[in-house]
């Protein structure tokens, strides 16, 4: 039978604190007050209390980084394992900040309960002036006041029944904190709960009293108070068995003894009993002198001294069988525990394999779509390279087409030069026809140099942006060092034509200067003139087809 149901799942103890009170062979308790910790489950206001740095405590409260109350995983709060290591300070300044002082943890635990179970009194005294509540149960139904009787602190269990604590608060086996201490041998609690005038007739859930529990358990001196106290003997437990047949039972005439003088001191006592023909004394048996009388007298005495003995031995079997039936209700307890342990574990176990299960189900989740992802951007940029490979092509076929060009037009100045010299030599000649048509030539010749000037323009946009386009393509592949090559061999090219065009513009600007010299000569050249002028237009249409080349290579880059 379990008597003082302090349990704890694994019933280990190692860092922190774990509370595990598990009964012994003995009907004793092993008593084990520290939590068990792993440092995992603990936030770091637990952290900061556990080991009682107020000051850690008081920077974490400040930043927010945990609430005042948060449970750790067995939901224990900071207040919890401040008041289990016994760290006042902390515990202080807690309740200074008004912390909920009833929050209980895993095994329904309040903090006041570990406070008296590791024996903090100070911690204990705090969350009592606090207005800690002394009757909450845990999951066995011990209030605080069992566990300060159980740790046999009397001054603990005071202050908690002035504080209101329920003297006859009863367990789930139906103990009360008087029954508790009996059954332990707590023989200073017994007196100091009966000053307190606790209920010396309360049965447990066997129906037995506390002076049958005394006399089981063999505490000659507790069963000296209750009888002093007038515990009544003539209370029947479960089996119907009074304390007179338990002293029979244990074997000790002490027990026995104090039973029947406390039962001749209640027949003096009561008048009812006073009267010499009462069922309580002796009767008066006179001595005759005839042998018969005798003879009858020993055959009575032989017959009795037989039932004695054969009273006693119903009274040993029956001993035996009550000891089965007590055997038989323990085993049934601890079997009953054991099993209600082994619930919460499967639960416990269920539920971290739930936990675990989705845990790593979201992983691989948000792997498969990093995969997805990565894989899409990898075909993204294959598609891109591609692309940049065929613009590459496509660019390096439109410079082609550019040089050609260029050709073209550097061919065509050239035979524009042999028909300046040509004019030159003749120029002497056409003098007085170039009068006529000066005026029509310098307005061709104006928009001639600002057509250049806007080609030039042109070329030097297009040598900023193949610059800017050459930087880029290097940054992006290496793939397209050959292409930066060749646009580099290009700009070099283009920056001939460009030295040829400002030559050309030079002896441009010479014929102009020349060309008072020639006015004379010009009339000579009207005939001439005429082919110039389809020269120039042939010229101006090849300068609109390269402008336009540059700048759809503009408008792609």
């Amino acid at each position: 039978m379990k008597i003082f149901g302090f349990g704890s799942k694994k019933g280990v103890s190692s860092f922190g604190s774990s509370t595990n009170l598990v009964r012994d062979s003995g009907h004793g308790i092993n008593f084990q007050p520290r939590y068990h910790i792993r440092d995992k489950d603990l936030r770091k206001i637990h952290k900061a209390a556990i080991v009682g740095n107020v000051a850690k405590v008081q920077h974490v409260l400040l930043f927010g980084k945990n609430g005042l109350n948060d449970r750790g995983k067995m939901k224990r709060t900071a207040l919890h394992l401040a008041c289990t290591n016994g760290h006042s300070a902390v515990v202080t300044l807690l309740l200074e900040r008004k912390c909920l002082l009833n929050l209980c943890d895993n095994e329904n635990r309040t903090v006041l309960m570990k406070a008296i179970e590791c024996q903090e009194e100070e911690c204990a005294t705090l969350l009592l002036e606090h207005g800690a509540d002394p009757n909450v149960t845990d999951v066995n139904g011990n209030t605080t006041l069992h566990y300060a009787v159980f740790c046999q602190n009397i001054s603990l269990a005071a202050k908690l029944l002035s504080c209101d604590a329920n003297i006859e608060a009863r367990n789930k086996d139906d103990l009360t904190p008087l029954l508790l201490v009996i059954h332990e041998r707590r023989g200073q609690m017994v007196e100091f709960l009966l000053k307190k005038e606790a209920n010396i007739h309360a049965v447990d859930k066997m129906k037995r009293t506390a002076l049958m529990l005394a006399v089981k358990y063999e505490s000659a001196n507790v069963v000296r108070l209750l009888l002093q106290q007038g515990a009544d003997i003539f209370s029947q437990d479960v089996f119907g068995w009074t304390v007179e047949e338990y002293a029979v039972i244990s074997g000790f005439n002490i027990f026995h003894q104090l039973i029947s003088e406390y039962k001749e001191r209640r027949s003096k006592i009561s008048p009812e009993n006073s009267n010499p023909d009462s069922p309580g004394k002796y009767p008066n048996v006179k001595v005759s002198d005839s042998c018969e009388e005798a003879k009858d007298l020993l055959h009575k005495n032989h017959m009795l001294q037989d039932e004695l003995a054969t009273l006693r031995l119903e009274i040993d079997a029956l001993k035996q069988h009550w000891e089965k039936e007590e055997n038989y209700f323990e085993n049934m307890e601890i079997l009953k525990v054991k099993n209600d342990d082994l619930q919460k574990a499967v639960k416990l176990s269920e539920e971290t394999l739930t936990k675990t299960l989705s845990h790593y189900t979201g992983q691989l989740n948000a792997l498969t779509a990093e995969n997805t992802m990565l894989t899409s951007k990898l075909e993204n940029e294959k598609e891109s390279k591609q692309r940049l490979e065929t613009e590459v092509k496509s660019y390096r076929s439109r410079l082609a087409a550019a040089l050609h060009d260029h050709d073209q037009g550097q061919t065509s100045k050239r035979d524009l030069e042999l028909a300046f010299q040509r004019a030159r030599d003749k120029w002497l000649c056409l003098q007085d026809k170039m009068q006529f048509d000066v005026a029509n030539l310098r307005d061709n010749n104006e928009k001639l140099s600002q057509q250049l000037s806007t080609v030039e323009s042109i070329f030097n946009k297009l040598k900023i942006k193949l610059h800017h386009m050459r930087d880029d393509l290097r940054e992006k592949t290496l793939m397209l060092e050959r292409v930066q090559r060749d646009l580099s061999q290009s700009e070099c090219q283009k920056q001939k034509i460009e030295h040829m065009y400002q030559n050309e513009h030079s002896k441009v600007n010479t014929y102009f200067r020349k060309h008072k010299s020639l006015e004379k000569r010009l009339s000579q050249l009207q005939s001439e003139n005429v082919l110039l002028r389809q020269q120039l237009g042939n010229a101006r249409n090849r300068a609109d087809s390269k402008e336009k080349v540059v700048i759809s290579i503009q408008d792609h880059f």
